[in-house]
């Protein structure tokens, strides 16, 4: 016994060691160098998308793939959560009102969360980050209108880490 589970050790390291799970592979940017804001821009988002697509917080049970993308069916599995039929389907035999009521409480937040996270994912994914240039603006309103859209990004950012303690299944 005690050489199969050393022998399963190692087999695990060298998984481990070919496929390390602490690295962060960021889809959206090249593989040259990349300013330090941007990166950890990047990889914080992208810690979010790996979590929703390969986590599938919002996968029916029914999905095989390795990565989950349908937001159609992420929305819908969102508002299922939400239902007064899954709601009742966490309540288990006769409890008090006040569990019961704690145990909604408890649904309807994890609700909360999950939208907040699907909503930064479909922000992410739908590459809202990227500045539009205007040309329609003069140069003053062109800069302004370039800051608004930094600060945008930023609260995204500030968004994403506020959820950061949830993104575990």
């Amino acid at each position: 016994m005690r050489i199969i589970l050393k022998i399963s050790d190692i087999i695990n390291g060298i998984r481990c060691w070919l496929h390390p799970h602490n690295v962060i592979t960021i889809s959206r940017l090249p593989k040259t160098w990349v300013d330090r804001d941007k990166l950890m821009f990047h990889a914080m988002f992208q810690i979010l998308v790996d979590f929703i697509e390969l986590e599938q917080p919002f996968a029916p049970a029914s999905f095989k793939g390795k990565r989950f993308t349908s937001k159609k069916a992420m929305v819908a599995e969102i508002k299922k959560m939400s239902s007064p039929e899954f709601i009742r389907s966490r309540i288990h035999g006769d409890v008090s009102a006040d569990v019961r009521a704690r145990i909604v409480g408890e649904v309807l937040n994890s609700v909360d969360v999950y939208t907040e996270m699907f909503k930064l994912y479909e922000w992410y994914k739908n590459k809202e980050y990227e500045y539009e240039y205007r040309l329609d603006l003069d140069l003053e309103s062109r800069i302004a209108d370039q800051e608004r859209h930094e600060v945008q990004c930023s609260k995204m950012l500030e968004r994403v880490l506020a959820i950061r303690k949830h993104l575990w299944t």
